[in-house]
């Protein structure tokens, strides 16, 4: 039976032996190999294993991502944007009553909607 520490050193070496290929690009037939070898292993061998997954990922040109912050920075800057078109709407209006459904009105938004932008501004 192979021991803790022997597997974590083979992991390690194989791990050296990736380094170079990094270089290169993803070949999908590793990260497969890799992924059932995370499946049928476990312990210290399986994070070995994902490590090395990671390590090759991270090298890839080819990626999409899922989830980005310059889509929240743009939803963010347009609700500054909206957020500050109120605020002077309010302030031009300011002498005389002034309900929610008119100045969401006048941003084109739903007065429920235009109070949770308003709030989180």
């Amino acid at each position: 039976m192979v021991t803790q520490h022997a597997a974590g050193e083979v992991v390690a070496a194989q791990l050296r032996q990736v380094r170079p290929a990094v270089l290169q690009a993803l070949d999908q037939g590793r990260a497969v190999d890799l992924m059932q070898r995370i499946a049928d292993s476990s312990g210290i061998t399986r994070l070995g294993h994902f490590f090395i997954l990671l390590e090759l990922l991270a090298a890839c040109d080819d990626y999409q991502l899922l989830s980005g912050a310059t889509n929240v920075q743009l939803a963010d800057e347009h609700n500054v944007d909206r957020t500050n078109r109120a605020v002077d709407y309010i302030f031009a209006h300011y002498a005389r009553e002034l309900p929610l459904e008119e100045v969401a009105d006048y941003l084109g938004m739903k007065p429920t909607y235009f109070s949770r932008v308003f709030k989180q501004a």
